[in-house]
């Protein structure tokens, strides 16, 4: 499989991820299919981390195959294919695993992740307030729905829970 048809299906699973974790989070919030809103949203998360392991999988083979960002001295350097990590370099090859970088390495990276985390939490949550107030009756929509009740044409159970 190529490159770009490998970022295409990642890119394509991140964007399935995005959309059951959206449309499962409405369902828990309206209340009309709980527990295939769950169903959906934990499903969404798992399709999501597995489709960025795997993009970071796929980076870092590159990485290593390009063979170009080696130093030549052996000592203890940043690994490019894992941001924030340093690995020993003998020379001739990485040796080791990965270790995760002291505090006065990589702090910039570290504080660009967390901004673009927060973003990301942050338009999430944006978007499932817009579903969640969007699936929601109307003022409107309630008060002929507890006209239609006052007179006898709907049941209590055919009420929204939100008009009640």
């Amino acid at each position: 499989m190529t490159n770009a048809v490998r970022d295409a299906v990642d890119m394509f699973l991140t964007a399935i991820a995005a959309l059951m974790i959206i449309i499962g989070a409405a369902g828990l919030l309206s209340g009309g299919q709980p527990a295939l809103g769950a169903v959906l949203l934990v499903v969404g998360i798992a399709i999501g981390f597995w489709a960025w392991r795997r993009t970071i999988a796929t980076k870092a083979a590159a990485l290593e195959a390009k063979g170009s960002t080696a130093p030549t001295a052996p000592g203890w350097y940043p690994y490019p294919p894992m941001i924030g990590t340093q690995r020993y370099w003998d020379g001739a090859e990485w040796l080791g695993e990965p270790a995760p970088l002291g505090p006065q390495g990589g702090g910039i990276d570290t504080w660009k992740g967390i901004r673009i985390v927060a973003v990301g939490i942050l338009a999430a949550a944006a978007t499932i307030y817009v579903v969640y107030r969007w699936s929601q009756p109307s003022d409107l929509d309630c008060s002929l729905q507890r006209l239609e009740y006052a007179n006898g044409e709907r049941s209590l159970y055919d009420v929204d829970d939100a008009c009640r």
